[in-house]
């Protein structure tokens, strides 16, 4: 597992960033993701550690189209520090984690982001951008 750590401490070096984002759950794929190309994502969390019975860290890895990451997230505080990883240590890693997700993810014009997560599940999330304040769900979302 020292890759592991290599790869967490070069995570705490590199620029970490604010996350504010809203997430819903779906009733059903929206209709303003029709003719979009998803992005296939397969994540999994390697590492989450608990405070107070509430998610305080979490460390996940993820294979976004052939991207390799591992992403460190603080929960109190809503930052989080992603870095590059080489696909052998995704997949040498990908047999250690706890939760493991396969996805296919859709960028919308409106700026909302739907997650199709096999098993059933469906997850729209908005990230606020700097001066973005509100996210309003488009017609079509149907929350669950």
């Amino acid at each position: 597992m020292s890759k592991l750590k290599e790869a967490i401490a070069k995570a705490k070096n590199e620029m970490l960033t604010r996350e504010r984002e809203k997430r819903v759950e779906l009733k059903s794929m929206p209709p303003e993701t029709e003719g979009v190309k998803p992005s296939n994502i397969k994540q999994g969390f390697i590492k989450e550690i608990r405070k107070d019975n509430h998610p305080f860290v979490d460390v996940r890895i993820r294979n976004q189209n052939g991207r390799y990451t591992m992403t460190a997230k603080h929960r109190p505080n809503l930052q989080e520090a992603t870095t590059k990883i080489s696909k052998e240590m995704f997949e040498s890693l990908w047999t250690k984690t706890t939760s493991k997700q396969v996805k296919e993810r859709y960028h919308l014009t409106s700026g909302w982001i739907v997650d199709n997560i096999r098993g059933g599940r469906i997850v729209a999330e908005f990230e606020y951008r700097a001066g973005k304040s509100q996210a309003h769900m488009p017609k079509g979302f149907e929350k669950a």
